[in-house]
């Protein structure tokens, strides 16, 4: 089997803005070798850039569409201001049928994860595999002792908001930068300047939009809304037939360990993955690792019978 990350490649990437029902949605295009289509949903507070080193991966064994989740990146703010998490399965499932008119290779990051879920669960004929890595699936035993800063745990709380508004602005971009690094990765003392840059670079771009804070704030509110009063998140995972790979860090201190190997336990054709070193974005943290997996799953190289894979760090 080849591995499409052995060769690291910048093939063609461009912009693209699609027109939804829910307002515009923008994406960024990564080209590939062969017909096959990878769909990346980001994470909570992300967007499409924190896809670029796995796309660039990626670039030998698949055509890439990373997409910003309306309200965050360069995406507008839903029209109706829905943030639920049907809402944006429907508005990316519009952009999915844009650009494919049928199954895409899916794969969610945390938050973009959940929507994944659902959107295999809703719209079936619109995946060939799942691939969720870090899945904010609902953890009915969080450990606030996990987070670097347990307060942190309160802050997906709406009544919360303005207590969070104000510690943030007292910090700069690159503090804010600063303080996400340290809570999502494993090691940040190996974030190299150029990452760090591009981090406080996106921190500044989003504070120019006047909607990026509700946006945050909504959609978390949205997610703990489908944890707790949604239809069942757990059901729908236990009803999805695709192949499917769950990624996870051994050290992430946002979703436990022990969730993500619930989700692989629940979907039926499911492989899950660990990595050694590494927290709450391994995308970010070992991309060519997740890439190598994730063409794997796309391979059918994985059987879906062992459940547990162990993934060598890179």
């Amino acid at each position: 089997m080849s591995w499409c990350a052995r060769e690291p490649q910048w093939n063609d990437r461009k912009a693209r803005v699609f027109d939804t029902s829910g307002g515009e949605v923008f994406a960024r295009e990564y080209g590939g070798r062969n017909d096959r289509l990878g769909v990346l949903l980001h994470g909570l507070g992300g967007s499409s850039d924190h896809w670029y080193d796995v796309a660039l991966h990626m670039g030998g064994c698949a055509r890439v569409l990373a997409i910003d989740i309306p309200g965050f990146g360069r995406s507008s703010p839903p029209r109706d201001g829905d943030y639920s998490i049907a809402s944006a399965a429907v508005a990316l499932c519009e952009v999915i049928q844009q650009v494919r008119g049928g199954p895409v290779h899916l794969v969610g990051h945390s938050f973009g994860a959940v929507i994944a879920v659902d959107i295999a669960g809703a719209f079936p004929e619109m995946v060939d595999t799942l691939s969720l890595i870090s899945p904010a699936m609902p953890d009915y035993r969080p450990q606030p002792r996990r987070l670097a800063d347990p307060k942190l745990a309160l802050a997906v709380f709406p009544f919360m908001r303005q207590w969070r508004l104000r510690q943030l602005e007292s910090l700069s971009h690159a503090e804010r930068a600063r303080r996400m690094i340290d809570l999502c990765f494993a090691n940040p003392g190996k974030l190299d300047q150029d990452r760090l840059k591009a981090f406080v670079e996106e921190m500044e771009a989003r504070g120019l939009q006047d909607w990026s804070e509700e946006a945050l704030w909504r959609s978390g509110r949205a997610l703990v809304s489908r944890w707790l009063w949604g239809p069942s998140l757990w059901s729908v995972a236990a009803k999805l037939h695709v192949p499917c790979l769950v990624i996870c860090g051994v050290s992430d201190r946002l979703i436990s360990p022990r969730v993500a190997r619930k989700t692989a336990n629940v979907v039926p054709n499911a492989t899950f993955v660990t990595i050694e070193e590494c927290g709450h974005v391994p995308h970010l943290e070992h991309p060519a690792v997740v890439a190598r997996a994730i063409e794997r799953l796309w391979t059918g190289g994985y059987d879906h019978q062992q459940r547990d894979v162990a993934v060598e760090r890179d």
